[in-house]
């Protein structure tokens, strides 16, 4: 029970982290953009 619950929390930890990741990405993709329409 306790290895399963762990791996729970990691794999919650592990999402988390990649939506942290895209979202980042995003904003700079973002911030790229309008960075080119500015020029």
């Amino acid at each position: 029970m306790h290895a399963g619950k762990r791996r729970l929390s990691v794999n919650l930890q592990l999402r988390k982290l990649t939506v942290r990741c895209i979202l980042r990405t995003d904003n700079i993709v973002y911030t790229d953009m309008t960075w080119i329409y500015e020029l």
